[in-house]
C-alpha cells in the first residue's frame, strides 16, 4: 500500500526537478510481487535489452524491498516493460536541484476561532469568542 503523503512528496519534488536524464528509467513493479517474480522479471528485461543491442546500460539498480530497479533502455526495450504485466508504473530518471530560497511560504501560524455552532446556541450554552466554549 502506497501512502497518500509519498504522492504529495512526489509532485512537490517534481517541482524541483531541472533535467529528465535520457533513456534512464524508474521502474516499480505491482504490489505482492514474490523474490522469485522479481528475479524472473529481471531475467527477462535482461534479455530484452540484449536483443535491443543498444549500448546503454541495462539494469542498473535493483531496490527488491521496493519492488523497483533503474536502468537505462532504448526506447522498444522500455515500452514492452511498460506493457509487462508486473510492472506499475515507469517514470524517467530526474536530477534533482534544492533551491536555495524555499519553494513554498509556510502559512501564518495565527490562531482561529470557529464561527460558533447554532445548535450549541440554541441550547443556551454562552460561546466566548476569545476561548471558545464558555461555562
Amino acid at each position: 500500500m502506497r501512502l497518500p503523503f509519498l504522492a504529495l512528496a512526489a509532485f512537490i519534488l517534481s517541482v524541483l526537478a531541472t533535467e529528465i536524464v535520457p533513456h534512464s528509467w524508474i521502474i516499480v513493479l505491482k504490489d505482492g510481487i514474490s523474490t522469485a517474480d522479481f528475479r524472473a522479471h529481471l531475467i527477462w528485461v535482461r534479455e530484452l535489452h540484449a536483443q535491443s543491442r543498444s549500448n546503454l546500460a541495462g539494469v542498473k539498480y535493483e531496490l527488491q524491498f521496493l519492488n523497483m530497479y533503474t536502468g537505462e533502455f532504448d526506447d522498444a526495450t522500455i515500452q514492452a516493460i511498460r506493457e509487462n504485466e508486473m510492472v506499475d508504473y515507469v517514470e524517467p530518471n530526474q536530477v534533482w536541484r534544492i533551491p536555495d530560497e524555499p519553494v513554498v511560504s509556510p502559512a501564518p501560524m495565527e490562531p482561529t476561532v470557529p464561527a460558533p455552532a447554532p445548535r450549541l446556541m440554541r441550547r443556551g450554552v454562552r460561546i466566548d469568542d476569545r476561548h471558545g466554549l464558555a461555562s
